[in-house]
């Protein structure tokens, strides 16, 4: 639990791993608030934490499906004008 400015905040991480932080006006309530979400990882009322949050790396890397090369801007180029090759002196 922290404060920040006028509010109090929970500061939890979810079942998947991910932080949360939820803002009360009292400090009693956040603490009451992390005291809970702590006792349902404790009872197993979530679900387990997956060893990893990445998807499998392939063997071997798949070449065939690259994606086209991104597109230069949207906007049409801006007229220049033409560059004078003589030069006068």
């Amino acid at each position: 639990m922290y404060k920040k400015g006028e509010s109090f905040y929970a500061d939890w991480r979810s079942d998947d791993g991910k932080r949360h932080r939820k803002a009360f006006v009292t400090r009693k309530d956040a603490l009451q608030f992390e005291a809970e979400q702590r006792a349902k990882k404790v009872l197993g009322q979530g679900q387990s934490r997956p060893s990893s949050h990445h998807s499998p790396i392939a063997a071997v890397p798949d070449t065939q499906t690259k994606q086209p090369a991104a597109k230069h801007s949207s906007r049409s180029p801006v007229a220049r004008r033409p560059r004078n090759l003589s030069r006068s002196m």
